[in-house]
């Protein structure tokens, strides 16, 4: 008699057909993605309208951005100390361009390993949010959230690029500059960490809002209305915490 041996795969589509994300949730969430996905650092994936870890392949993408990265930063100490001989370099400079290619180095590595192995826990925070969203919001403050997000997001790279380019315009070479612009990768986590915790805050005054306004209409002490907001409550602090790790994460970058 012979036997076969089940798989197991009931957890994994469970999972991912948990991870379904509403319209107005890809919206919001769309241009701070997007940050990422520009410096080759991508925390996850929508497609389908379901939100998922990064593939394979863009993992590799992102492995090889940080290796160009990487190679960049090492080039530019290279090309500084062996071929600029007209340049006097004070031992201060010279010293501080080496820490500056180890401390650049081990940031632009870190940023990848953040995207791949924190992968699961962003999207939980985020599948968090939408819970909550699902309950308090409303168009208006959905529409300038999303307005705000792409305001960060044109803001942060136009701005660092501008001045940026600004800054190294008399520079007889170009990897000085090249090397500045990868430095956004860095800046772009403050972003999300900061654009993450206004919309918990958004969703704070709502819950603030939803409860004057049934107590004035004597509505308060229903009992499923109190649940749901118990539960909105619950949610929020769950995807504080979760923030909370993953920012002090963003910051050791």
């Amino acid at each position: 008699m012979k036997f076969y041996r089940k798989t197991e795969t009931k957890t994994n589509v469970h999972l991912v057909f948990n991870n379904l994300l509403d319209k107005d949730v890809q919206s919001i969430f769309f241009p701070l993605n997007l940050m990422h996905y520009i410096v080759f650092c991508p925390k996850y994936t929508i497609k389908n309208n379901f939100i998922i870890p990064t593939s394979f392949i863009v993992k590799l993408i992102s492995i090889l951005g940080t290796l160009v990265f990487i190679s960049v930063t090492l080039y530019r100490n290279y090309y500084l100390f062996f071929y600029q001989e007209s340049v006097t370099i004070s031992p201060f400079m010279y010293y501080s361009s080496y820490y500056d290619a180890l401390f650049y180095s081990f940031g632009f590595s870190m940023n990848c390993l953040f995207g791949i192995f924190k992968s699961e826990l962003i999207i939980r925070s985020i599948m968090t949010f939408q819970n909550i969203h699902r309950y308090l919001n409303n168009e208006s403050n959905t529409r300038r959230n999303i307005i705000l997000n792409w305001t960060y997001v044109i803001v942060t790279f136009v701005g660092y690029f501008s001045i940026y380019t600004y800054f190294y315009s008399q520079l007889s070479n170009s990897y000085n500059l090249t090397n500045a612009f990868f430095l956004v990768s860095f800046d772009i986590n403050a972003v999300l960490a900061i654009r993450s915790l206004n919309l918990l805050e958004d969703k704070i005054s709502l819950w603030n809002v939803s409860i004057c306004k049934n107590q004035e209409l004597e509505n308060v002490n229903d009992r499923n209305y109190a649940k749901k907001m118990y539960q909105a409550y619950v949610n929020v602090l769950e995807c504080y915490e979760t923030l909370k790790t993953l920012s002090r994460s963003f910051v050791s970058t």
